[in-house]
């Protein structure tokens, strides 16, 4: 039987507060260390994107949000050194808990901040993905 294409999936979660927008600057994990991304995470098996989204919050920021409180917002196609990904970016109003660096190992600051105030030091599609988000985009292909 002929093996079949693969690509990895990641789930990134949207929370704004006023204008600023939640980061996490990204440390000890060998890829774009010291830059700015999104509490974000990749899909497990026999798990729907929601329910990755839910899981990676609580263990990266130490918050729970229902499945009906997740909005999607955009979908991105990318293709990357590590191969193609689908990254799929979802916002809440609402969660539950005290925002916290769950995984200290993995991240070096939690806070909100105004995009244009760290712009160069957010990973580039993730920045590329919020400008899509600002201008209603729901569907972006990028690095091809």
């Amino acid at each position: 039987m002929k093996n079949r294409f693969t690509l990895r999936v990641a789930v990134y979660l949207l929370i704004k507060q006023n204008e600023k927008i939640l980061f996490m600057k990204r440390a000890g994990s060998g890829y774009m260390d010291g830059f700015y991304s999104l509490p974000a995470g990749h899909l497990e098996g026999k798990e729907t994107l929601k329910a990755a989204m839910i899981r990676e919050a609580k263990e990266e920021i130490n918050i729970d949000i229902k499945p009906e409180d997740l909005d999607l917002e955009l979908t991105l196609h990318r293709n990357s050194p590590a191969g193609e990904y689908i990254d799929v970016f979802f916002s809440t109003k609402k969660y539950f808990g005290h925002l916290k660096v769950n995984e200290p190992e993995k991240c070096a600051d939690l806070g909100f901040y105004n995009p244009q105030s760290i712009e160069n030091s957010i990973i580039p599609y993730v920045r590329q993905a919020l400008r899509a988000i600002d201008s209603k985009t729901t569907y972006l292909e990028a690095d091809w």
